[in-house]
């Protein structure tokens, strides 16, 4: 989820954590024998983010980080990108539901939501990059 006070590194830090656990977690190239032997890599993919975000939060100071959250050039960056997301996901969710109806079990429905899901935050963090170059 992305929220008002989000800076664009904790919005590409919660992407790459989505991602990670997708692939991970229902990707189909993956059996369960190989998630197990993955899942200590998880782990530290993880914790890897988590020292990412703190290492972040102490070299550039938080007055820094709350000066990006408060600016209002990153906040309409920020909405601009949400709504471009929301009107893509519109026209996914039209081909998905085609998809759904026709073609697919419940087992593929639930792996197809969570690949919807990381494909809705990493659209909104590139669209919201991509902005920032702009401006």
């Amino acid at each position: 989820m992305i929220y008002r006070k989000d800076t664009l590194l904790d919005q590409g830090l919660g992407c790459i954590t989505l991602l990670v656990l997708g692939i991970l977690n229902a990707a189909p190239f993956i059996s369960p024998s190989q998630r197990r032997v993955l899942d200590p890599f998880l782990i530290l993919a993880l914790l890897l983010v988590i020292f990412v975000s703190w290492y972040h939060e102490t070299k550039h100071g938080k007055e820094d980080i709350r000066r990006e959250q408060r600016d209002e050039r990153n906040q309409m960056i920020l909405e601009k990108s949400i709504w471009y997301c929301h009107q893509a996901e519109s026209g996914i969710l039209l081909g998905l539901y085609a998809v759904l109806v026709l073609f697919l079990d419940e087992y593929e429905i639930a792996n197809i939501l969570l690949w919807v899901l990381i494909g809705r935050n990493l659209l909104a963090f590139a669209i919201r990059w991509w902005l920032n170059r702009e401006y």
